[in-house]
This record gives structure tokens, C-alpha cells and sequence, in this order.
């Protein structure tokens, strides 16, 4: 299902790739299975990656925060790097609203919950 969201992404079907994006999360997003888990986190970053480059960024912060929210306890090392690489981005996105404050406290929280992670990625 990611890899048909990747490829409406290169047919540049926008929309269309949001809506399969949330397909996924909606069908795998709280399944048992880690591995489905770690595709639902994954899903939702990449849904937040594609809202950051249709310009809506609002848009792309609720979806980091959706990702934060929902797997920032879980426990699986595959998952925590997706809530990591949501925070980083999150920061990122903040910082080109010019809301420093608010991107130096989501890098401090990152450092502070990640900082000491010993999972290599």
C-alpha cells in the first residue's frame, strides 16, 4: 500500500496519494503487528512530507503531532525513529514559519526523550 502511494506521488496525483496515505494509517494505524505498525508511522510521516511540499505546512505540523501523539510511546525501535524523524521535521517546518521558540523547544524535547535512545538509527 506505501509503494502505491509512492506511485501516485510520480504520476503527481496529489490528492489521491493523501487519501491512500490515509488508508493506511486508517487500516494498519492501532493494528498488534509491529510491522504493520511501523507502516501505518511511516504512512503518517510521509503523509506530513507531502502536505510540507504542497505547501501546508499547518496542515503538515497536525500530521507530525497525529504521529507524535499516537506512537510516541511505543516501544519499537523502527517506530520510534519514524516519532524522531516527525519531531526533527517538525522542527524544521517551524522554523521556516519563523517560530523559533516553538522549533528550539520541539529540538530540546527530542534531545531530551531521544537523546540517550541506543538504537542505532
Amino acid at each position: 500500500m506505501l509503494n502505491r502511494c509512492v506511485t501516485l506521488g510520480q504520476l503527481n496525483r496529489l490528492e489521491e496519494k493523501l487519501a491512500a496515505y490515509e488508508q493506511v494509517i486508517g487500516e494498519y494505524g492501532s493494528d498488534a503487528s509491529p510491522a504493520n505498525r511501523e507502516q501505518a508511522a511511516k504512512a503518517v510521516l510521509d503523509r506530513g512530507l507531502a502536505l510540507g511540499q504542497l505547501n501546508k505546512p499547518e496542515e503538515e505540523l497536525a500530521a507530525y503531532e497525529q504521529l507524535i501523539g499516537r506512537y510516541g510511546l511505543d516501544g519499537g525501535p523502527a517506530i520510534r525513529e519514524q516519532v524522531v524523524m516527525a519531531m526533527f521535521n517538525q522542527g524544521v517546518t517551524l522554523g521556516q514559519l519563523n517560530s523559533q521558540e516553538e522549533k528550539l523547544a520541539v529540538y530540546e524535547q527530542l534531545i531530551g526523550q531521544y537523546g540517550l535512545d541506543v538504537s542505532p538509527a
